[in-house]
């Protein structure tokens, strides 16, 4: 790893601050806090170095963790490391329907969590004090792992739970994006004892994030006082779900189709600079499956470490999940319009932004996809504008969400 002694959190360059909260949770002088999507010191810091040395915004180096984590150096360019690939839903159908896609971490945890396998679950769940704000917890109840289903599209950090977890006793679970893996994986191998305690992590599939103020942004759309707003589901109503919004006198539905347009508005700078898709670092890789084959959620399952695929089988042996077959093919096929952005299309986002960042991968893609990632990085960035956002912001609600559908069509034909 990096030598700590020699860097500070003054080193740290915001603009790479992925907001995974690894600094916040492991800071030994408790001197970070996260305010406003960004992390600040609240007195002098100590230099000790730590967060410098596993901040995942600023390195990541695929090739060591590979080799740390699966005793390999190189695996599949797009997917990762992997054991066994299958496709899946939890054995709850109420679970089932309530879920982003086919409950799978939800039947998954509450496995663990019933057969004693863990004490708790680290989980993004919702505030009980405010509906519009994520919150992370430690789940210790079948209850609050159900109540933390369904995805959360905005900023996170969700790693800030290691302060929590100093004076916690027992072993837990850990659910996450691949930041969040990143950052865990970073303190692995440094060897910290804040990650002993974590018995196995869960990867969900990213392929973009939002600022807050894309959620803001379709309350606004939609017309909704804030105040009067009681429940909020990114991925709620029947699958594959949409932005969902109860008051006290009526509810409120986009589809999912909506975030094809939104994501491009609101991603933040550092998600453009991540090309793990898949939570490549996980134990087990979780997210949609784009190929619909009862009308329900399906989940899309990635096992890569031994310990994953044992807590896999026996959550089916106990009849926690249901699993079927499901080929490499498919998977691609499926997210093949992300696989492109994230996986292909990342090395000329990286060569743009003339970055520090180190991943450590390799650079050979054909002049094609380079001419290709150079034309989106200029799109994203037109997209992204101040103008652009304006403009959306009069744009009236339904000519978005035609557009929004015309998109997903398009996409979904591709795959």
């Amino acid at each position: 790893m990096t030598d700590q002694k020699n860097h500070s959190f003054y080193d740290i360059d915001p603009a790479l601050c992925t907001l995974c909260g690894t600094c916040v949770g492991i800071c030994p002088h408790d001197v970070l806090i996260v305010k406003d999507e960004k992390v600040s010191l609240v007195s002098e810091c100590k230099r000790c170095g730590l967060c410098y040395a596993v901040c995942p915004g600023i390195k990541v180096d695929f090739s060591k963790l590979n080799k740390f984590l699966f005793g390999v150096t190189e695996c599949d360019e797009y997917i990762g490391y992997y054991r066994m690939i299958a496709r899946g839903h939890t054995s709850d159908e109420c679970i089932r329907d309530n879920a982003s896609a086919g409950g799978v971490v939800t039947g998954l945890l509450l496995f663990l969590l019933e057969t004693g396998l863990i004490d708790g679950a680290i989980i993004v769940g919702t505030s009980e004090s405010d509906p519009l704000q994520p919150e992370v917890k430690i789940a210790r109840n079948s209850k609050d792992i159900i109540d933390g289903s369904q995805s959360k599209y905005c900023l996170i950090p969700v790693n800030k739970i290691l302060h929590a977890l100093h004076d916690e006793k027992g072993r837990f679970a850990f659910v996450g994006l691949p930041c969040h893996i990143h950052g865990l994986r970073n303190l692995q191998l440094l060897g910290s004892p804040e990650i002993k305690k974590i018995a196995v992590m869960i990867g969900l599939y990213c392929g973009f994030n939002m600022k807050y103020e894309g959620t803001e942004f379709l309350i606004k759309k939609l017309g909704i006082e804030k105040k009067d707003i009681i429940k909020l589901n990114y991925r709620g109503g029947k699958y594959p779900g949409g932005f969902n919004v109860k008051t006290r006198t009526r509810e409120y539905f986009l589809g999912k189709h909506i975030y094809n347009i939104l994501n491009p508005l609101f991603v933040p700078d550092r998600c453009l600079l991540c090309p793990d898709l898949m939570n490549e670092f996980a134990d087990i890789s979780i997210g949609d499956i784009w190929k619909g084959y009862d009308g329900k959620g399906w989940s899309s399952i990635i096992i890569r470490t031994q310990l994953g695929e044992d807590l896999f089988k026996k959550s089916i042996e106990n009849n926690y999940l249901i699993s079927e077959y499901l080929s490499y093919g498919d998977l691609i096929s499926s997210h093949k319009h992300l696989i492109a952005y994230k996986k292909e299309q990342i090395f000329a986002r990286l060569k743009m932004k003339n970055t520090v960042l180190e991943y450590n991968l390799k650079c050979d893609q054909p002049y094609s996809i380079r001419i290709k990632g150079v034309f989106f990085t200029y799109l994203l960035r037109i997209l992204r504008s101040d103008p652009i956002k304006t403009f959306s912001r009069s744009m009236p609600l339904w000519i978005m969400d035609t557009l929004a559908r015309l998109i997903n069509m398009k996409i979904r034909k591709r795959g």
